[in-house]
């Protein structure tokens, strides 16, 4: 059977096969890049608990910052170059971790608000930071200010004004290759589709008028 459809390649059957390779390079190549970013990223986060821990010292100014973070265990990007840089933070501090579920109770897909909202102190109350995951189904809206408005109230680190809160995107810039242009294909092809991700101030409903972007950057 291979043998008698192999000559409908040349008569046009390599056109859908060279589509498929293409779209094959391209899914496997944005796998790739996306599992060394993301091993790159938590080795430059410190751990939560160690931070949190740290923080003691550091001078505090009035506020709620909101940090959206994809990780459970280590802290973001955003809130160590605002401790780093500045040397200040915000008297509190709400990390907020947004988990998609594919398949709700019942097939359906929407989780109930009642059930969106897990709340984890870190360490002392009195630290003013906590960290809160927030479960959507996949049809939900990945609406961060909305979301965390169940929060709101669950706990003095939650006793917030999400009217005046600033959100802080973490990101890890990547610096395109030095390398010769035809052993870097792979890198530049992530990068092209890296820099065409969806803008998560849009996806995360947030505010541009208090959303500040901060991390840092990474050759390739």
């Amino acid at each position: 059977m291979l043998a008698a459809n192999s000559t409908k390649i040349l008569a046009g059957g390599w056109i859908p096969l060279l589509a498929a390779g293409l779209v094959l390079t391209v899914m496997v190549t944005w796998h790739r890049g996306h599992q060394n970013l993301v091993t790159e990223r938590r080795r430059m986060e410190d751990s939560l608990r160690e931070f949190v821990a740290t923080v003691r010292e550091v001078r505090r100014i009035p506020g709620v910052a909101v940090f959206p973070h994809p990780f459970p265990d280590t802290t973001p990007l955003a809130l160590l170059r605002c401790v780093e840089s500045f040397g200040v933070l915000h008297e509190r501090v709400v990390i907020v971790r947004v988990v998609i579920v594919r398949v709700v109770a019942a097939g359906l897909p929407h989780v109930r608000p009642a059930h969106r909202i897990q709340v984890r102190h870190l360490g002392s109350t009195a630290d003013g930071i906590v960290h809160v995951t927030v479960t959507v189904g996949f049809l939900d809206a990945q609406d961060i200010p909305r979301n965390l408005a169940l929060a709101v109230g669950h706990g003095p680190e939650l006793d917030v004004d999400l009217d005046a809160a600033h959100y802080f995107i973490s990101v890890l810039a990547l610096l395109p290759p030095h390398a010769h242009p035809f052993r870097s294909w792979a890198q530049r092809l992530f990068l092209a589709l890296e820099r065409n991700q969806a803008d998560r101030t849009e996806v995360f409903h947030l505010p541009p008028a208090r959303t500040v972007v901060m991390g840092s950057e990474l050759p390739s």
